[in-house]
């Protein structure tokens, strides 16, 4: 989690292709040997940071659809959202993602499997 979240920090301050494991590593304080370990790149680190991204949005939005609010409650929530979404730094994560896989098809993939997953 500390990993995770440095790497997010990171992602956020200097963009993705900016980005060095060796940063996150500095920022989480651990070994960057340990970035490797578990993660084995950088790329799949920005991908674990998105997919945790993505598991705690698909949540928040479950609930909301899920509850017995009327649709303009729902909708004004939604509206809410997504202001939390660009404020918190996700839109700029996504975005981060999807501009890094114009020139890497493999995390491109990655990306859309994050995006459209069921």
């Amino acid at each position: 989690a500390t990993i995770l979240a440095a790497a997010r920090d990171r992602l956020l301050a200097v963009g993705y292709a900016n980005l060095s494991t060796r940063a996150v590593a500095e920022e989480a304080e651990v070994p960057l040997s340990q970035i490797h370990y578990h993660f084995g790149s950088k790329q799949q680190l920005i991908l674990e940071v998105l997919a945790g991204e993505n598991a705690r949005h698909l949540e928040r939005q479950e609930g909301l659809f899920a509850g017995d609010q009327p649709l303009w409650r729902q909708w004004g929530q939604a509206v809410a959202y997504l202001d939390d979404d660009l404020q918190s730094g996700y839109v700029r994560v996504l975005n981060e993602l999807i501009a890094a896989g114009w020139s890497d098809p493999t995390l491109a993939a990655a990306v859309r499997e994050l995006i459209y997953a069921d």
